[in-house]
């Protein structure tokens, strides 16, 4: 079993640590430092990234499509790798909506709604670009309909791995981009 728990540095003491001790054993400690408005990280440099995508190599798999994204990102400051993802967070928050997923529903007179597959499908509408993402934000009947494109969550993990030659991404973001944590959007429909 995982346990997050968030404290200050300045509140962090001896017996704060005894108890965590006793209660935890032996057990592994995570250290994640969030310092606000350490990265340089601008909206602007997330599209970048984003159209550093080659379509061209759609044939060939995904991870080809990402490649050219990935090593930029891995270029880039680690608070730049963590901003990207918190970018990307957002912006699949805010397309976790009931308009969108009704809209992203294909043709086949079903109203099951995958979490995974609408998450990879909101995926795609980022993978699309600034514009169009934008354009299905505003309007969900804009949405993709059958398109996924689950590689992009990889994305910043694999830009950190390159980068530090450590496979864990020690990141979490402030909000997150699986389906119906959007809790606000999904509210309106249980009224």
């Amino acid at each position: 079993m995982t346990t997050l728990m968030r404290i200050k540095l300045s509140a962090l003491n001896p017996e704060i640590i005894q108890e965590w001790k006793q209660k935890y054993g032996d057990a592994q400690l995570e250290i994640m430092v969030d310092s606000p408005n350490v990265s340089s990280f601008t909206e602007d440099d997330f599209w970048d990234i984003i159209a550093l995508f080659d379509w061209s190599k759609e044939e060939q798999n995904d991870a080809a499509v990402i490649e050219p994204a990935v090593v930029a990102l891995a270029n880039a400051a680690i608070d730049d790798i963590r901003q990207f993802e918190e970018m990307l967070a957002q912006k699949l928050y805010l397309l976790d909506t009931p308009a969108h997923a009704a809209a992203s529903l294909c043709d086949d007179d079903s109203d099951y709604l995958s979490v995974d597959g609408f998450l990879y499908d909101r995926c795609c509408v980022v993978a699309a670009g600034r514009d169009f993402y934008h354009q299905v934000l505003q309007d969900p009947n804009e949405f993709p309909a059958g398109h996924s494109f689950e590689k992009l969550l990889s994305l910043a993990s694999l830009a950190f791995e390159r980068k530090t030659g450590t496979e864990h991404f020690p990141y979490f973001t402030r909000v997150s981009y699986e389906t119906y944590s959007n809790r606000k959007a999904w509210a309106k429909t249980d009224e």
